[in-house]
């Protein structure tokens, strides 16, 4: 799976929050550098490719790194 810069960035940030955090953080810190419609795109297309799992809901949905999520996060 081929990862954006923005990937590599939300991967950043959940990883300097232990490996989970709220959904609502990372939008937060990508904010206003990139558009949030996009960002929500590059999770749940990260999800889909394994990187990452969702759970919780919707207004206080969690992510956490996959051990493939980790994998990658040393690649970039």
């Amino acid at each position: 799976m081929h990862l954006s810069n923005v990937d590599n960035e939300i991967l950043k940030t959940i990883d300097s929050h232990g490996g989970e955090c709220l959904q609502a953080a990372i939008i937060s810190a990508m904010l206003p550098g990139v558009n949030m419609a996009y960002v929500y795109s590059r999770i749940k297309r990260m999800e889909a490719g394994g990187l990452l799992d969702k759970s919780g809901p919707d207004n206080g949905r969690t992510v956490t790194l996959t051990p493939a999520g980790k994998a990658a996060l040393t690649e970039a």
